[in-house]
């Protein structure tokens, strides 16, 4: 969104005037107010999306379960704000319904072999893609990249055994949105994610 590149260019260029930083640093400055300013508008747009459509909290327990996974992992960024949001208001608002009406029709047992299977399938996407770089961030420490590897299977870990207390208790619309919340984090970390999301930025060759 253009207003977004002009803030970002405005605290930037005023940043850099304050500080007597040359261009290159500005350009840095630049980056980090886009994702600054970026992210504050799209957690605005995503709450208030979220709330009028009625699925506030699930969404919320989504993005907090895919977060958990996504911070270490890693995944694929899109480098167009606009299609990022709408692309991600899609798959979150479309995960919290699932979760808020799909989630307590499920028995505690289907809940428990799908929390299961996704565990599985998410170990062996963490160990074979974990992490997940892009071109504009490559990860090229190989101890980084171990390390983040090995946090990302302990978050997993971690993360199955709260779903499992989630079913225990009869959380099952937090529950669902654990398991859907991990799925869309090892979607976007597999190369079937980056297929699909390079499909929408137009990179396809």
């Amino acid at each position: 969104m253009r207003f977004i590149d002009a803030w970002s260019y405005k605290c930037a260029n005023c940043l850099t005037k304050q500080l007597n930083e040359s261009h290159e640093q500005k350009r840095i400055y630049y980056y980090g107010f886009q994702i600054l300013i970026g992210g504050i508008v799209k957690a605005i747009i995503f709450l208030a999306v979220s709330y009028i459509t009625g699925v506030l909290i699930p969404v919320i327990a989504t993005l907090l379960f895919f977060g958990f996974i996504r911070t270490v992992a890693g995944g694929y960024h899109m480098d167009k704000f606009d299609k990022c949001l709408f692309t991600s208001l899609i798959l979150f608002i479309g995960a919290g319904f699932i979760a808020k009406y799909a989630g307590p029709q499920l028995s505690t047992l289907i809940l428990s072999i799908l929390t299961a299977v996704v565990f599985l399938m998410a170990l062996f996407v963490l160990i074979k893609y974990a992490p997940s770089d892009t071109p504009y961030k490559p990860i090229v420490n190989p101890v980084k990249r171990k390390r983040l590897k090995i946090i990302s299977i302990i978050n997993l870990c971690i993360w199955v055994v709260v779903n499992f207390l989630l079913i225990y208790y009869e959380q099952k619309m937090f529950a669902m949105a654990g398991i859907v919340g991990v799925l869309l984090a090892l979607f976007i970390v597999s190369p079937a994610g980056y297929a699909f999301f390079d499909a929408i930025s137009g990179k396809c060759h």
